[in-house]
């Protein structure tokens, strides 16, 4: 099944995007880099969108954008009248694309199109953009403008295969091929895709004529002559200014920020990666010990991770709360959707939403090891939950292993789930007519809860200076009343139901 995002989710997560400045003066690019990588995905999907609604794609009539997790090696799909026209991948890097990267995305996304083939095009050769603002080495290049004698070549050196087995043997989803890799089809079928590349200069362009996607994602400037444009502002400010109560709109913490940075000389900034450091002067870092140093990150990262966990168990509890005033009050208590499926949509929400949230939390690497190599699908949590049903109608007690003090209630728990359940056709029945009501409102708690942390969450300490300005420490107790740390004001969704 493919998980495509719904155009609600789309519109919310526009909406949270803090949008980077775009000087646009002739030849100045858009500041891709500010964008993180869900965002990009977006303003491409954005893009594409609104040029096939104008009709400049021939031969596509639609485009849908994935989900972040478990992509199946295409981030968006192009269909035409017929079905799957093409695929688009997106590589935000800072750097070029080199050929072993390209490859490992295409490979993956042939291996998935292996085991699925509705992931192809049936009625033609399947159109594979790569999206790489960053551009494209000299040999991605090659790859991509002569593909058939750049994989032949790779044949022969061995870096085809070696790319190959590298994909398999990193994800799960492949586990299948390990035994015998299918080198000749997967080369095959690179072969028979129509590669296309699309580095910053095609999107600055295309952007360029397109000022409503450009505007949703970026902050666009246009240089104007002082000399021009003061007398008009000047004449404005005094004509309208004062009756119009018109100020001057601002973000005090990011241009307080901004001031304490600026001051600081280079020779006293340092970066870790995940952890930037001003204001020490370099040599200072010569005097720590590997055991220092070791420490000292450590330290970081438990700060870090305290939050991430604070912020989980809020997540958590949101969802809970949001299904419990949706779902279960509405809809459970009046009888119009059946137990079993609000736990489908437990299970699914937390498997949806936690990913977005580590996204920010934990290394690329790590993170698609993790969460990248399966597709979070409504229907494979269906099944997982069927499945553990019709075991437990069946006298299979597995799932209830002794000794636990909770195992008469969770078995108490199954009997109600099981209600009116008699096979696995039911079971099925029975969720998908109520999924026909819940759709929206899943939509709805994802979109709610998926805003609580930002993927670039960022925590900033100052020196301790700062508490002898009365106008700083009078803002410190404002943002502490209203903060409400301690006051209770927020109790735990299982405490509010005692």
């Amino acid at each position: 099944m493919q998980t495509e995002v719904s155009p609600q989710r789309i519109s919310a997560e526009l909406k949270s995007i803090i949008k980077p400045n775009a000087l646009i003066a002739g030849l100045d690019g858009f500041p891709y880099k500010d964008l993180d990588d869900r965002e990009f995905e977006i303003l491409i999907y954005s893009l594409l969108k609104d040029e096939i609604t104008r009709g400049e794609v021939p031969d596509v009539s639609k485009v849908s954008l994935m989900q972040g997790v478990g992509e199946r090696g295409r981030d968006i799909i192009l269909y035409s009248s017929h079905g799957v026209a093409g695929v688009v991948q997106c590589k935000k890097l800072a750097k070029r694309l080199d050929k072993p990267a390209a490859y490992k995305e295409i490979i993956k996304y042939i291996l998935h199109c292996i085991l699925d083939e509705s992931l192809v095009s049936t009625s033609g050769q399947t159109e594979y953009h790569m999206y790489a603002p960053g551009g494209l080495t000299e040999q991605t290049q090659k790859l991509f403008d002569s593909p058939e004698v750049t994989i032949n070549a790779d044949l022969a050196n061995g870096l085809f295969e070696k790319q190959l087995l590298a994909v398999i043997n990193f994800y799960e989803a492949f586990q299948g091929f390990q035994v015998s890799p299918p080198l000749a089809r997967v080369a095959d079928e690179l072969k028979k895709l129509k590669l296309l590349k699309h580095d910053a200069n095609d999107l600055d362009v295309r952007l360029a004529h397109n000022s409503r996607v450009a505007a949703a994602f970026f902050r666009t400037k246009v240089y104007v002559e002082k000399e021009t444009i003061a007398p008009v502002l000047e004449e404005l400010l005094n004509t309208f200014g004062e009756k119009m109560g018109l100020k001057l709109l601002t973000d005090e913490h990011l241009i307080e920020v901004q001031e304490r940075i600026s001051k600081i000389h280079s020779s006293k900034r340092v970066s870790f990666g995940h952890v930037d450091i001003f204001g020490y002067d370099r040599e200072l870092y010569a005097y720590f010990s590997n055991e220092e140093f070791e420490e000292f990150l450590k330290r970081i990262e438990a700060v870090r991770q305290f939050f991430n966990v604070k912020a989980l168990s809020v997540i958590t509890e949101k969802v809970m709360s949001l299904m419990y005033e949706k779902i279960t009050i509405p809809l459970v208590h009046e009888d119009r959707i059946r137990p079993i499926t609000v736990v489908v949509v437990g299970q699914y929400l937390v498997r949806v939403i936690i990913p977005i949230f580590m996204r920010g939390a934990m290394t690329s690497e790590a993170y698609h090891k993790k969460y990248g190599s399966s597709e979070v699908s409504l229907d494979i949590v269906v099944g997982e939950i069927v499945s553990s049903i019709m075991k437990f109608l069946a006298g299979d007690y597995s799932n209830f292993p002794n000794p636990d003090p909770s195992r008469e209630m969770r078995i108490s728990h199954f009997v109600a789930l099981s209600a009116g359940i008699s096979s696995e056709a039911d079971a099925l029945e029975i969720i998908s007519e109520d999924m026909l009501l819940l759709k929206p409102i899943v939509d709805e708690i994802i979109t709610e809860v998926s805003g609580i942390a930002d993927a670039s969450r960022t925590i900033i300490i100052k020196d301790t200076s700062i508490m002898s300005d009365a106008d700083a420490i009078r803002k410190v107790s404002d943002e502490l009343d209203s903060l409400q740390i301690g006051k209770g004001t927020k109790t735990s969704f299982f405490d509010s139901l005692k």
